[in-house]
């Protein structure tokens, strides 16, 4: 009979397997959570829940504020060509587009 390890003893022994540069997580994998005890278990997986959360709210936010800065930069670049500046017009909406462009191109890089 397998004695129930403790998140721990589990611990321990991640990132030992291999020099490999793999992501090391500090939560036990699903075939891991089997071995634990019931409320062992139930504690690492409301871990796992509120992580996900705290993440999709982050995320949520981030695009929030991405499209205020974007309908900004898009109503400044109106503003300022209707007001007789195009020349700062096109730098605050080519800034604006430069930025965005980066960012996407980042996060495909950090995948």
């Amino acid at each position: 009979m397998l004695k129930p390890k403790s998140i721990f003893e589990i611990a321990a022994t991640w990132g030992e397997t291999s020099m490999a540069r793999e992501p090391v997580y500090l939560l036990p994998a699903a075939d891991e959570l089997s071995v634990l005890t019931d409320a062992t278990a139930a504690k690492a997986l409301d871990v796992i829940d509120n992580a996900n959360r705290r993440e999709h709210s982050y995320a949520s936010l981030a695009m929030v504020c991405g499209t205020l800065g974007l309908i900004t930069c898009v109503l400044v670049f109106a503003w300022l060509i209707e007001t007789g500046h195009p020349q700062a017009g096109g730098l605050v909406m080519g800034t604006g587009v430069l930025a965005i462009v980066g960012q996407i191109i980042n996060s495909r890089l950090n995948r």
